[in-house]
């Protein structure tokens, strides 16, 4: 005999098809964005493409010349989205920041994104440019940062606590390390900077004999100037503060 009907399953069965739904919602945008994807075609290999622009420092608001400018193929990747990270060309930017080339696709790219190279010299931040085929891509406009420099003259008269390879007299800025193992010091540096910002500099050694870092800090403001100059005399890195 069939047991009475409860009336649970057309609930449960409700509940189902409810979660089925809300699923759904999700579903759909992926299968947009393969759709989107399906349709971008790579740019065909052999093609000239002129590519021309100027590089502005936004802070300082000059042009950047010797700036290095990068071209990288984008292409598309299924977990990823759109990636811009294969190098296809580079060039320079003259005295005035102005840059120009001839682009000659390779074939697998469906845009490429020009801009000035970060970290790697003087500039540590730049926008990305798109250049695609069949547009004017004869002015474009790359805003970048470019680092100013701390010169720094420094003096160690005693160095009791380096030894080599594993402890120098660390330093430092943000952005750049400098390594030293002599036990007197007498040189001249430069450490790469933030324009019109509050960098910190560091200058610090290991004592082996306390399991602690020596050292100090400072911060110096440097404006908008591409140098400035900062002097410090270290009498004995013995006697630099515990940190």
């Amino acid at each position: 005999m069939f047991e009475p009907y409860s009336g649970y399953a057309p609930t449960n069965l409700m509940y189902y098809i409810r979660k089925i739904i809300k699923k759904m919602k999700y579903i759909y945008p992926l299968l947009a964005v393969l759709g989107l994807f399906s349709c971008i075609k790579e740019i065909p290999p052999n093609v000239n493409i002129i590519v021309r622009g100027v590089v502005i420092d936004t802070v300082k608001n000059k042009p950047l010349s010797n700036t290095k400018i990068i071209i990288n193929g984008c292409g598309q990747t299924l977990m990823a989205g759109i990636l811009c990270t294969d190098l296809v060309d580079s060039t320079r930017t003259n005295a005035n920041g102005e840059f120009e080339l001839v682009l000659k696709t390779e074939g697998k790219s469906i845009w490429y994104e020009v801009q000035a190279e970060e970290y790697v010299e003087n500039v540590d931040y730049s926008t990305k440019v798109k250049v695609k085929l069949g547009e004017d891509n004869n002015n474009i406009i790359i805003n970048a940062r470019e680092l100013s420099r701390v010169k720094v003259e420094l003096k160690v008269k005693q160095n009791p606590l380096v030894s080599r390879p594993d402890n120098p007299l660390y330093v430092a800025s943000t952005y750049t390390i400098h390594y030293l193992y002599h036990p007197q010091i007498d040189t001249i540096l430069y450490l790469k900077v933030l324009s019109n910002f509050k960098n910190r500099l560091s200058f610090s050694t290991a004592d082996v004999s306390i399991g602690k870092n020596r050292g100090i800090s400072d911060t110096v403001w440097i404006g908008l100037s591409d140098t400035i100059p900062y002097t410090l005399i270290i009498e004995n890195t013995k006697e630099l503060p515990v940190q």
